[in-house]
């Protein structure tokens, strides 16, 4: 009888356990609730306060109406969509399924803080929850996943609130913060979302607490500086690992283990000893000047490692970056970015270049990586490219290196010496791709050979890693696309 006792009772530990979802110090309570429970219902369309009689409630803060404990689906309508109305409502504890042309909930124009929207499971829409030209709404408690574009969607929508929430693999953005001014996003868990996992555009005051990401990252609208400087950050987390951001800061060394640094307006700056990895993007550096990243390492980021933008003087010097599902390191708008003797390993892109000038790439090591190992586009120019070594990237083309900028030297003027590539065979030039039609004039290289019992091994590896770095590249074309 005893021993039927104490297995009672770890069984109902194993249950009482099994209720709680938790990451690493954030924890949620699972609300999924039994679908077998709900009840079978049509897309609910409401536009006017009389029609929300057919659901209990009488629409006061008190007792407001409840849509609850319904299993919506539906291809070609929004499974919840409510506009123009004046009384409180509540939808919880449905379960809905818009398909991908409708947001599976669709707010506009109801009268502020009258709608609270919580323990729902909304999957496989075009948006989970879209609310427009609604403010003080309240989101909380919902798991929110698959969707084609963004988990949710906050669109000229003021003081909302999004709490507690899962929000997970959405072909857009976790949450998407459009004219969204002090909005409170706290204590969700953001994962595996294809664009930013919250992502802020011309949202003034709002603050960011105590939310978890998983492979992804909290991004504003680039050109907002005083967005930044306006809202509140704290206790936000990337894979475990603190999110460090500096705004118009000077003088300041920056190292340890991260999940995410971001540099706005920022001046004179070191970066030494840093680790980030299985990160999303590593570092953002913007409108920023004389920045140094030395001996940091990092690896596994599922987009750029490094983004450089609007910036000059930013010195790059004996770094590791590898393994990047993107391009280790992206310069764009800037001038005078200075690489030197870092090591560019199995990412997709080694270095990436846009319309930026007056760059050195010199003494570096690029090797196995799965395109080109350097990339400069039309709008790039004067930049030098020498003394460094190209080993078996773009293992399927016939260069290692693409030009389609202007007068941009793949040599070293002065010694006369360009780059050593590993698959350069024969007397002459070393051809770039690219319609610049550039050329390294003094290559070195030799001839590679079977022989070596490693040949199949390294050549396996990296066709692996593209077939799964291949099914990420659409995550870089949402990021450019505006999403709004």
């Amino acid at each position: 009888m005893k021993h039927k006792f104490f297995l009672l009772v770890f069984l109902l530990d194993i249950i009482f356990l099994s209720s709680i979802v938790t990451v690493e110090g954030f924890s949620k309570e699972n609300k999924k609730q039994s679908f077998s429970e709900l009840r079978k219902h049509d897309p609910i369309i409401i536009s006017s306060d009389e029609q929300f009689s057919l659901f209990p409630g009488n629409g006061t803060r008190e007792n407001p109406y409840r849509i609850e404990n319904y299993s919506i689906s539906t291809p070609y309508l929004s499974g919840i969509y409510i506009k123009g109305t004046s009384v409180h409502f509540v939808i919880q504890n449905c379960f809905i399924n818009a398909g991908q042309t409708r947001s599976a909930i669709y707010i506009a124009f109801v009268a502020n803080g009258t709608a609270v929207i919580k323990n729902n499971t909304i999957v496989q829409s075009n948006y989970g929850i879209e609310i427009l030209y609604t403010d003080s709404s309240v989101i909380e408690n919902n798991t929110i996943e698959n969707h084609k574009n963004s988990g949710i969607k906050i669109s000229s929508s003021h003081f909302t609130t999004i709490s507690s929430n899962h929000i997970r693999k959405n072909g857009g953005h976790g949450i998407l913060l459009d004219v969204a001014n002090n909005s409170t996003v706290y204590k969700n868990v953001i994962e595996d979302n294809l664009g930013y996992g919250i992502y802020s555009v011309f949202s003034y005051f709002s603050n960011f607490s105590s939310n978890y990401l998983i492979h992804d990252i909290i991004f504003f609208y680039e050109q907002e500086t005083e967005m930044y400087n306006s809202c509140f950050f704290s206790n936000n987390l990337i894979n475990g690992l603190p999110i460090s951001i500096h705004i118009d800061t000077e003088g300041k060394i920056i190292s340890g283990d991260l999940g995410f640094l971001m540099i706005i307006n920022c001046f004179n700056l070191t970066i030494t000893n840093l680790n980030i990895t299985d990160s999303d993007t590593g570092i953002y550096i913007y409108n920023s000047e004389d920045i140094i990243i030395t001996n940091s390492t990092l690896k596994d980021t599922h987009q750029e490692s490094i983004i450089v933008s609007k910036s000059e003087n930013v010195i790059l010097d004996k770094n590791i970056i590898s393994y990047s599902s993107q391009t280790a390191i992206n310069i764009y708008f800037s001038s005078n970015i200075y690489l030197c003797d870092n090591l560019f390993f199995r990412n997709y892109y080694g270095i990436e270049i846009d319309d930026s000038f007056n760059c050195s790439i010199v003494y570096n090591t690029f090797e196995q990586n799965i395109n080109y190992a350097i990339l400069l586009k039309s709008n790039s120019s004067l930049v030098l490219v020498h003394h460094n070594l190209f080993i078996n990237n773009n293992f399927l083309g016939n260069s290692q290196a693409y030009d389609e900028g202007q007068n941009n030297i793949w040599y070293d003027k002065e010694t006369k010496k360009g780059n050593y590539w590993s698959d350069y065979e024969k007397e002459g030039v070393y051809s770039i791709d690219g319609p610049a039609h550039s050329y390294d004039p003094f290559p070195e290289g030799k001839k590679e050979t079977t022989s070596s019992p490693f040949y199949l091994l390294n050549i396996l590896i990296p066709l692996i890693f593209l077939y799964i770095t291949n099914k990420k590249l659409r995550k870089r074309k949402i990021r450019q696309e505006t999403l709004i």
